[in-house]
């Protein structure tokens, strides 16, 4: 169907899907094929579009942009309203591959590679929209990286490493140790309206699934 070069903002984020084309471009179209709204126009050989989430109302989109430059490949974040105004743009050391938002919609965290003093690893990077959208701040690293937001938006529980278990603070980057010994129970859940976190320890050996408050 043919690109509208505009949409009703009341409706840009109203049953819809996000798409990207066998083009390489990222639209959003109404579940009957009718309506497609461009959110880009210019993928080809040497730029590259991947990652397109939804954030948790709809409100808003992120996607990253991977193009080839003289000096190598350049990797940034990109975020938009669903109608495709209100836009920014962070460069990043490392491609994000893994995007999830917060769920008040003002952060955007994602996985990356990253050159750790020990080797390859991997990093988890947060995007703070109230701060402008232009900056992504290291919160921390660790292979494998698995996280899941607080209802609040300012916390998250995480696992790292198939070892620790912890609850990390959005954008202090503090963290509170749960568990120090996991067992292969890789994504631990904040549960998104009782405020309950799930996760595994693995005490003398015996892997146990815990359920408890946000306190731990």
């Amino acid at each position: 169907p043919a690109t509208a070069t505009t949409i009703d903002p009341t409706l840009a984020s109203s049953n819809r899907l996000l798409v990207q084309g066998l083009d390489g471009n990222l639209f959003t179209i109404n579940p009957d094929g009718t309506e497609r709204f461009a959110l880009t126009t210019d993928a080809g050989n040497t730029r590259v579009y991947n990652q397109a989430t939804w954030s948790s109302s709809g409100e808003r989109i992120g996607w990253t942009r991977l193009e080839q430059k003289t000096a190598g490949v350049q990797s940034a974040l990109v975020t938009s309203r669903a109608d495709g105004s209100d836009r920014t743009e962070a460069t990043t050391p490392f491609a994000p591959f893994y995007l999830y938002w917060s769920p008040d919609d003002s952060k955007l965290a994602y996985l990356s590679n990253w050159a750790g003093e020990q080797g390859p690893t991997i990093a988890l990077q947060v995007l703070d929209l109230a701060a402008g959208g232009e900056q992504t701040v290291a919160m921390g690293t660790g292979q494998p990286f698995y996280f899941s937001w607080s209802p609040s938006s300012d916390q998250m529980i995480t696992h790292v490493a198939n070892q620790q278990v912890a609850l990390l603070a959005v954008p202090s980057g503090d963290v509170k140790v749960l568990a120090n010994e996991a067992a292969n129970f890789a994504a631990p859940q904040w549960n998104a309206t009782d405020n309950q976190l799930l996760f595994v320890t693995n005490e003398d050996n015996i892997p146990q699934l815990v359920l408890t408050d946000a306190n731990g």
